[in-house]
């Protein structure tokens, strides 16, 4: 299927995504080796952490325990830019690409460069979850602007409700048989921050495939390619053409 090409296209970030399995847990020197292979382009890093409880099953009788613990989970890397961000992570691998997107022929080849080095110092056995996922912002700069002027899905307010709408949050969730994928997309109206009296919603689409893929090799490409396209159904069939005027 061809789609529009709009010159102005919302996107705020946009990501693939990852999730492996590992046969041992990998150790912090990995992720040392992993940050020199791309330091050059990756010149900066920060460490992530999260929280595990542990809990004691106690002996009859008695009230059980927990301890919650800060454990290691990777690091995100940053570009000397600030273009791509790269996790690596104790689950997996995820590279974003920040404004001004490019394409997605840029953002696969950098996946394509990095993901190999990933694989060569972390050693994940599969890959057991792959996304596409894209996190639109779409400014809507009218007086009291009507959703459904802009949106193909959008929430309505009962016909005997007398209200402005102020805010919203929405989730759906579906499958998509053909491709082998499911989406969630998630509808949100997002704060202000500049003042500038408008609407700003959020178009959070992500497309993901639940399968056991090989690290190496060209198989896992293809698909996410077509997660790709069906990211594109998606959006495409979100919005009204008054809607995509507005990034042409």
């Amino acid at each position: 299927m061809t789609w529009p090409l709009l010159k102005n296209a919302p996107i705020a970030e946009a990501l693939i995504d990852l999730r492996t399995e590992f046969a041992v847990e990998t150790s912090e020197e990995a992720y040392e080796r992993f940050f020199e292979q791309i330091r050059a382009r990756y010149p900066s890093r920060q460490r992530r952490s999260e929280m595990v409880t542990l809990i004691t099953a106690p002996p009859p009788g008695q009230t059980s325990t927990s301890e919650t613990q800060h454990r290691f989970a990777g690091y995100v890397h940053l570009s000397a830019d600030g273009g791509y961000a790269v996790q690596a992570r104790r689950d997996g691998f995820t590279l974003s690409r920040l404004r001004p997107y490019e394409s997605w022929a840029a953002l696969r080849a950098e996946a394509e460069r990095v993901w190999p080095e990933f694989v060569a110092e972390l050693q994940p056995e599969r890959v057991t979850r792959a996304a596409v996922r894209y996190i639109n912002q779409i400014d809507l700069r009218f007086p009291s602007p009507e959703l459904k002027d802009f949106f193909t899905t959008y929430p309505e307010v009962g016909p005997q409700v007398t209200t402005d709408l102020a805010g919203f949050l929405s989730r759906l969730a579906f499958a998509v048989p053909a491709a082998r994928a499911h989406v969630i997309v998630t509808q949100a109206t997002q704060p202000i921050q500049d003042g500038v009296p408008r609407a700003s919603i959020l178009l959070d689409i992500d497309v993901f495939r639940q399968d056991v893929l090989p690290t190496a090799g060209s198989a896992l490409w293809p698909v996410l390619d077509t997660l790709r396209a069906v990211k594109n159904d998606v959006f495409f069939g979100s919005l009204t053409p008054k809607a995509l005027e507005l990034f042409q």
